[in-house]
C-alpha cells in the first residue's frame, strides 16, 4: 500500500536521497530519529513499529526492517510520509510541522534504510 497521493507518486517514485549511504550522513540520521524528529517513539530504536506507541496506531508504523518494504519503496516514497505525514495514520508531517529540516530528514530517512533486514 502506498501512502503518496497518485498525483505525486512519480515525483516521489523518482526522488533519490544522496544521503544514503554516506557514513557521516546516516549517523546524523541516527541522532534525528532517536532525538529530535521522535520517530523512535513508534518505530522503536530497532525500527520496527513495535513500541507500546506503534502498538496503538493502527495502521501501524512501518516496520523499517522488512526486506519487502525496503525493497519496494523507494527513497522519494519514504520522505513523501516524512515530510507530508500519512492520511489515515499515525504519521505527522514532521517536516511541514517544521520538527525537522528537509536535510535532516533527508538523513533520517538514510538512517532507516540501515534496518533492512534486522
Amino acid at each position: 500500500m502506498t501512502r503518496v497521493p497518485a498525483d505525486q507518486l512519480k515525483a516521489a517514485k523518482t526522488e533519490n536521497n544522496a544521503f544514503v549511504g554516506n557514513a557521516a550522513a546516516v549517523a546524523e540520521g541516527k541522532t534525528i530519529f532517536e532525538g529530535k524528529g521522535g520517530c523512535f517513539i513508534c518505530h522503536g530504536l530497532g525500527g520496527h513499529g513495535d513500541t507500546d506507541a506503534g502498538k496503538a496506531l493502527d495502521p501501524a508504523p512501518r516496520n523499517f526492517g522488512n526486506t519487502k518494504f525496503n525493497n519496494c519503496k523507494t527513497d522519494g516514497e519514504m520522505l513523501y510520509v516524512i515530510r507530508n505525514g500519512s492520511s489515515g495514520s499515525g504519521m505527522l508531517p514532521i517536516v511541514m510541522t517544521g520538527m525537522i529540516t528537509d536535510e535532516e530528514a533527508k538523513k533520517a530517512q538514510a538512517y532507516e534504510r540501515t534496518f533492512k533486514g534486522k
